[in-house]
């Protein structure tokens, strides 16, 4: 059976969290693992945002809480959209070679029923505003491992 676009990222993220105790391997406490971590995170950005660290750490900390994101999102929690699409860059400069950001900007394109027109590692904007007019139709098919409308 081929894997799903949820399998396929849920995996993509275990295998990045370097921290995680059970990376090589899924485990049914790693959807807890992610929640934990992405709520960590938002606490770093606020103390960063709050002046506590360098503004330098800002676009680092929300790559970071994207990528957390993308896991949460991949086991159905549609709220998790807008921190991946923060994370992306705003205006990507040439080609971006940083492999994080087409993971973040492929989790949306495979998981969520978006029109073949809009990419949204290059129009994060134009996906943002697609999602907000669908947020409500969007839902969560295990079986396909996907968002439907």
């Amino acid at each position: 059976m081929a894997q799903t676009p949820a399998q396929f990222y849920r995996e993509a993220v275990r295998k990045g969290c370097l921290h995680y105790p059970n990376a090589s391997q899924a485990s049914p406490d790693f959807p807890s693992y992610l929640l934990h971590s992405y709520h960590q995170l938002r606490e770093k950005l606020q103390d960063a945002l709050l002046g506590d660290a360098p503004a330098a750490e800002l676009p680092s900390i929300r790559r970071d809480i994207a990528y957390m994101a993308v896991g949460l999102l991949a086991y159905g929690d549609v709220d998790m959209v807008e921190p991946i699409l923060d994370g992306l860059p705003q205006v990507p400069k040439g080609y971006l070679t940083e492999k994080i950001y087409h993971l973040l900007a492929n989790s949306l394109s495979a998981l969520l029923p978006l029109p073949a027109a809009i990419r949204p590692l290059y129009a994060p904007e134009t996906t943002r505003a697609w999602f907000q007019a669908h947020h409500q139709a969007l839902q969560w098919d295990e079986e396909v491992g996907k968002y439907t409308l």
